[in-house]
């Protein structure tokens, strides 16, 4: 073989593991394109915190607020003030209404085992807390007083997570109008439909 043949051979050779390399490096790059990833575990925080309600979602008016100071301890007035406390990656949000004065808290959480059963047998066994009829068959509400602030506790449940609302305001029309049942089941029905929009439909 001449030196004009080996120098052929060798440029053919280089070609073909350049064409190999190229194909090997191009199927890898496209292997992992259009595969779905599937989420697996509960919803993560960034996740939920997608799930509080916002202004779109409420009445005109309504803007977020710093919350009240949850008092230590772990008796009824602390149980109202923090429902949730010491759940874990739990997010929250407090808005007010500056017109009328009402206040609607809102926390969203993955807690683990029944914690919304439990927090309905505590607020059950909190003196001047009054269960409602339900408001909706996926959850339930509480007729509740904060110092001179009266409202509603409510919560409901889409698969793992759970929305917990508490809604105050002053006496008067304002508070009585949405306080109603029918506007206790339109905000709780609200809830758990942002919920279901944001982590989906719960699996059966």
């Amino acid at each position: 073989m001449d030196s004009a043949e080996v120098a052929m051979l060798g440029s053919v050779l280089r070609c073909g593991v350049g064409g190999i390399t190229l194909g090997v490096t191009t199927l890898a790059t496209f292997s992992f394109v259009g595969v779905p990833t599937i989420p697996t575990g509960p919803p993560r925080a960034v996740t939920l915190q997608a799930a509080l309600l916002g202004g779109d979602d409420l009445p005109p008016g309504f803007a977020p607020a710093p919350g009240p100071p949850a008092p230590p301890g772990a008796g009824c007035p602390e149980l109202l003030a923090h429902p949730t406390a010491g759940w874990a990656g739990a997010v929250e949000r407090n808005q007010r209404q500056a017109r009328t004065g009402l206040h609607l808290w809102q926390a969203v959480a993955t807690p683990a085992g029944d914690a919304l059963s439990r927090l309905r047998a505590r607020l059950s066994h909190c003196p001047g807390v009054r269960e409602l009829p339900r408001p909706i068959p996926a959850g339930w509400a509480f007729a509740v007083s904060v110092g001179s602030d009266h409202g509603y506790l409510a919560a409901g449940q889409v698969g793992s997570a759970v929305s917990v609302l508490r809604f105050l305001g002053p006496a008067g029309p304002a508070t009585e109008a949405a306080t109603r049942p029918e506007a206790v089941a339109v905000t709780l029905r609200t809830a758990l439909a942002k919920l279901v929009s944001v982590t989906g439909p719960p699996q059966r």
